[in-house]
C-alpha cells in the first residue's frame, strides 16, 4: 500500500497551493526550516539520554558530558551566565549537502555593527556543553547571521557543520545495528528518518516495496509523487558523485511526468561534443528509471541518426571495428549472463535467479496518442544470456532488428524509433535494498556503457 505522509508524526500541512513567487518560496523555506528543527529537537527530547548523547558526541567528535540535556526552540539566549560557565560552546550549523559550501570561514574579529541580536533556531545544553543551532534546508547560509550567533556564545566557540543527510544516515544505521534500542526510541527515530525522506533531506536508502507500490496507487501531483521524484534526484546525485563519471557525464535532471504514469526517470548525457549529432541532440544518452516491477540503468539510442550510426557499425565489413564493438559489450556483461554463474549466485544468496540483475536489448517505436505525450512502445526485446553471448546470437539478432526497423537508405522504413541496452534490477533484487552497493554497481555499469559508446563512435 502506498505510504500516506500525513501518518508521520512530524509531517505537516503546508496549506493550499499558491501562485509561485519569491515571497512564497521564502515563506515555504522558513516553514520547512522551523518544522524540521522542531522535529529534530522533539526527537532528541523524547528519546533516551544515551541515544542523544551518543548522537551528539558522534556529530561533534568530542564528548559533551553525561548530565541531563535541556532544549529550547526559537529563543534568543539561555542567559549569558549559563553560557559563560560551560566548558564547550558549539555553534552547530545543519544544512542540506547540496546547499552547504565546501568551507565556512568566519572572521576572528567582527567587522559589522551588532545592533540587532540574532534568533537561533534552537539551543541544547547540559552542565558541560552549550550548543546553539542554526538550521537551513533550502536557503543559503548567511555569514552575518552566523557571526551574530557566535557573539551570543560569548567567546571561544567552535563551529561545527553537519548535513541533514548525514543525520538521516546515522539514525538509519542506528536502527539497523542497535539491538538494545527501546520500542519508543525506535519509533521516534523511524518517524524522524521518514520525515527527512518526505521533505527530501535524506541520503538515498535503497528502493523498497513502498516505492514500487507507488505506481499502483499514485494520484496526480500529490506529496508521494514529489517524494519519489526527490528520491530519484538524490539517488542520481549520489551516482554521479564519482570523479571518473563526473569528468565525462553531465546531469540533465528529472524527466517529465507523463500520465498514465509508467515510470520515474532521470537523464544523463555525455559532455564531449563529439558524441552529439548537432547541438543538444546526442547520439546516445543514459537514463536511470524506476518502474512498477524493476529499476534499470539504460543506454538509449534515441533517434534515427544514432540508430544509423549503430547500424553502420553492425553492417561494417571492417572486422577490427566489429570485434572492438562486440568485445566491449560481451566482456563487460559475460559474468552476469552466464547461467551457471547466475545459478550458483542465486543458490548462495538463497534467492530466485530472476531477481539477479540482467542485461536486455529492446527495440522501440514512438507512438503519439495525444500531442506532447509520446510513448516509447517496445517492438522486440531479448535478454542477453550465456547462449546468445557464446554463439554471438545477440549480435546477429540485433543486426537483424536494426536492419528491419531502420533499413538502409532507399528501403522502406518500418515504424521504429529507438534502441535501449539496459541493465535491469527486478523488484526484490537484493542490491536494491543495499544503497552503497547499488550505487557502486550503477556507477560501474555506466562506466561500461561509456566504454561501449567510445568503441562505437
Amino acid at each position: 500500500m502506498s505510504y500516506d505522509p500525513y501518518q508521520n508524526i512530524y509531517y505537516y500541512y503546508r496549506g493550499p497551493k499558491a501562485k509561485e513567487s519569491a515571497e512564497k518560496d521564502t515563506v515555504d523555506d522558513i516553514q520547512l526550516e522551523n518544522n524540521t528543527t522542531k522535529a529534530l529537537i522533539n526527537t532528541l527530547r523524547h528519546c533516551s539520554s544515551d541515544i542523544c548523547q551518543d548522537f551528539l558526541t558522534k556529530m561533534f567528535k568530542c564528548p559533551i558530558g553525561n548530565s541531563d540535556l535541556h532544549y529550547l526552540l526559537q529563543t534568543q539566549t539561555i542567559g549569558e551566565q549559563k553560557i559563560k560557565i560551560r566548558l564547550n560552546r558549539i555553534l552547530w550549523v545543519i544544512c542540506s549537502r547540496a546547499k552547504c559550501p565546501k568551507e565556512i570561514v568566519l572572521p576572528e574579529k567582527i567587522s559589522l555593527s551588532i545592533t540587532e541580536k540574532s534568533l537561533p533556531d534552537a539551543w541544547i545544553w547540559n552542565n558541560n556543553t552549550v550548543i546553539l543551532i542554526e538550521s537551513k534546508t533550502n536557503a543559503a547560509l548567511d555569514k552575518d547571521q552566523l557571526i551574530k550567533h557566535r557573539e551570543l556564545l560569548i567567546s571561544n566557540s567552535i563551529l561545527k557543520v553537519s548535513h541533514w543527510e548525514e543525520i538521516h544516515s546515522y539514525f538509519i544505521e542506528l536502527i539497523k545495528t542497535n539491538t538494545n534500542i527501546s520500542d519508543k526510541d525506535k519509533f521516534l527515530l523511524q518517524q524522524f528518518s521518514k520525515y527527512l525522506e518526505l521533505v527530501s533531506l535524506s541520503s538515498f536508502n535503497g528502493w523498497n516495496d513502498e516505492d514500487f507500490e507507488f505506481f499502483h496507487l499514485y494520484e496526480r501531483d500529490n506529496v508521494e509523487t514529489e517524494r519519489i521524484r526527490s528520491k530519484m534526484k538524490i539517488f542520481a546525485s549520489e551516482v554521479l558523485d564519482n570523479m571518473n563519471l563526473s569528468r565525462v557525464l553531465v546531469d540533465k535532471g528529472l524527466g517529465k511526468l507523463k500520465y498514465p504514469l509508467q515510470n520515474i526517470w532521470y537523464k544523463i548525457d555525455l559532455k564531449d561534443s563529439k558524441y552529439f549529432i548537432k547541438p543538444n541532440v546526442p547520439y546516445v544518452n543514459f537514463t536511470l528509471e524506476l518502474f512498477p516491477d524493476a529499476f534499470q540503468v539504460t543506454i538509449v539510442f534515441p533517434n534515427f541518426s544514432s540508430i544509423k550510426k549503430l547500424r553502420n557499425v553492425l553492417n561494417s565489413k571492417r572486422d577490427g571495428l566489429i570485434h572492438k564493438f562486440k568485445d566491449t559489450l560481451e566482456q563487460d556483461i559475460l559474468k552476469l549472463t552466464d547461467r551457471d554463474i547466475l545459478s550458483e549466485l542465486a543458490e548462495s544468496k538463497k534467492t530466485n535467479i530472476l531477481k539477479i540483475p540482467t542485461f536486455k536489448i529492446k527495440i522501440y517505436s514512438h507512438l503519439s496518442i495525444i500531442r506532447e505525450n509520446r510513448r516509447w512502445i517496445p517492438r522486440n526485446e531479448f535478454t542477453l544470456d550465456l547462449y546468445t553471448i557464446e554463439d554471438a546470437y545477440w549480435f546477429d539478432l540485433l543486426k537483424n532488428f536494426i536492419n528491419l526497423y531502420h533499413p538502409a537508405k532507399g528501403r522502406k522504413k518500418h515504424w521504429g524509433a529507438g534502441l535501449h541496452i539496459l541493465k535491469q534490477y527486478k523488484r526484490g533484487c537484493e542490491l536494491l535494498s543495499q544503497p552503497n552497493e547499488l550505487i557502486a554497481d550503477i556507477q560501474d555499469t555506466l562506466q561500461k556503457f561509456i566504454n561501449f559508446v567510445e568503441a562505437l563512435l
